[in-house]
């Protein structure tokens, strides 16, 4: 078997470095996702991998489930998190929530990026919050940039560690709406919820002029199939308008620490997929646990 062009027996085998085999996420890594809140991972997924995601990817797209942009079916759309916050933002992507449930093969990369969530994040255990294809149709269809935001105030969970990564399903260009990134911006704390759906604001419009002398400039990170980004709950981030003639797809896992808690507000996972969950509970129920080999 291989990851990539690296011959592997194991994902922790390869992954971890033993018997000599590389690391691909070392120290150095490490540090600069904790210092700039946002890195370019190397491919991870082999090519077996990649060609099953973009047939799930297909069908996926095919039988609409699960999908923010049609109407309710029996996994709750118009109660998600999404639509109830913000029901114009159906019509800028083409979603499909929770694969990982739905296709058991797609667990050995949720595992795999667990390793990397581990490290980045520094806790003894992750569990999934959610995962969900992103699909940006062409500029002529419709579809608009996405405007500049932070992750963890859309969510209810009472602590950081809340990391993305995103997983390009063909090769994204920047012409495609690539993900970019405000370096650093994880330092400033949670800015509160912006509007997802309204007028484009500059990525500066957000930030107090003291702010400007900790962050860099915006990051625009185009990706070839199978590569990742991952970021930081709180880093600013965004994508641009798809001016390309084809969709730009991309598939996202959301990795929250073990002992993080439910502070209360509109969630799918809370409301409609843990009967009896109460306010402070942890999240630490079997849909969301990294199902083991």
């Amino acid at each position: 078997m291989k990851v990539g062009s690296v011959p592997y027996q194991t994902f922790e085998d390869w992954f971890l470095g033993e018997r000599g085999r590389v690391v691909v996420v070392d120290e150095s890594l490490v540090s600069e996702f904790r210092r700039e809140g946002w890195v370019k991972l190397p491919r991870l997924i082999g090519d077996e991998q990649l060609a099953r995601l973009r047939e799930i990817y297909e069908i996926e797209e095919q039988n609409g489930s699960n999908t923010l942009s049609g109407e309710a079916g029996e996994d709750g759309v118009k109660e998600s998190f999404a639509y109830q916050t913000h029901p114009d933002m159906a019509k800028m992507w083409d979603n499909r929530i929770d694969l990982r449930l739905r296709w058991p093969e797609l667990q050995e990369v949720v595992r795999l990026y667990s390793k990397v969530a581990l490290a980045f994040i520094g806790c003894s255990e992750v569990l999934v919050f959610w995962d969900k294809t992103f699909t940006k149709p062409p500029l002529t269809e419709g579809t608009r940039q996405s405007v500049w935001h932070q992750d963890l105030p859309y969510n209810p969970i009472d602590r950081r560690g809340f990391l993305s990564v995103w997983i390009a399903v063909e090769d994204v260009s920047e012409e495609m709406g690539a993900m970019r990134f405000v370096p650093r911006s994880h330092r400033l704390g949670p800015l509160g919820r912006l509007d997802l759906v309204g007028r484009d604001h500059g990525w500066e419009e957000l930030l107090r002029l003291d702010d400007l002398e900790i962050v860099g400039q915006p990051v625009t990170q185009p990706l070839a199939a199978g590569e990742a980004t991952v970021h930081d709950g709180l880093t600013l981030h965004g994508a641009g308008e798809n001016r390309s003639e084809k969709p730009r797809r991309g598939w996202t896992i959301i990795y929250i620490p073990s002992d993080t808690r439910w502070t209360g507000g509109p969630h799918p996972h809370a409301e409609n997929n843990i009967p009896g969950m109460e306010l402070g509970d942890t999240w630490d129920a079997p849909r969301f646990r990294v199902a083991e080999q």
